[in-house]
């Protein structure tokens, strides 16, 4: 009889010894499956970018761009710094493309800022903005504003290029339309 016992024992532990091995697998896959193809481990994020200008009483202009970053993902953005330039236009032929010779304003927003606590580590569903402000002689027509991302310890992704229109009928008024 205790043979018997011990032979039905034997018999169901490895029956739930492979179960258990086919549980866990199971549930690596779809770890996997959920970290790797739904590309949860990515930082995923959207950025914006508004402009106006104000022109003052003297003849020169006060102009203000917003870059708007917004945490998109599952997981908290830590960024290194955020580069804002004001770029004059140049012409390529008949396009329109962003002088990098001629800067007329930069900001450079670092994480070793101690003046702007929190705006580094964004996380789920928030955002962070960072603005550039400066005061001009003059505004050219067609401005660019070029706004640069840097993850700390990888490579940054793409630029943000901005253009700005400074509409001939609300120069008096500061209003443009920016895309």
């Amino acid at each position: 009889m205790d043979f018997l016992a011990e032979t039905f024992w034997s018999r169901a532990d490895s029956v739930t010894k492979v179960l258990v091995n086919l549980s866990v697998l199971g549930a690596a896959a779809a770890a996997l499956v959920k970290l790797k193809v739904l590309n949860m481990l990515a930082h995923r994020y959207t950025s914006e970018l508004t402009c106006r200008h104000t022109p003052l009483p003297d003849g020169q202009i006060v102009f203000e761009a917003d870059y708007v970053v917004r945490n998109s993902g599952d997981r908290p953005i830590n960024l290194a710094t955020i580069t804002l330039q004001l770029c004059a236009a140049t012409h390529k032929g008949i396009l329109l493309v962003p002088d990098d010779k001629q800067v007329l304003a930069e900001r450079i927003c670092a994480v070793t800022d101690l003046d702007k606590p929190g705006l580094f580590r964004i996380e789920a569903g928030e955002r962070s903005i960072f603005t550039l402000r400066c005061q001009l002689p003059h505004l050219d027509a067609v401005v660019f504003v070029l706004c640069q991302i840097e993850w700390p310890n990888k490579r940054p992704p793409a630029p943000y290029v901005g253009m700005y229109v400074a509409q001939t009928n609300a120069i008096g008024k500061g209003e443009a339309a920016a895309t």
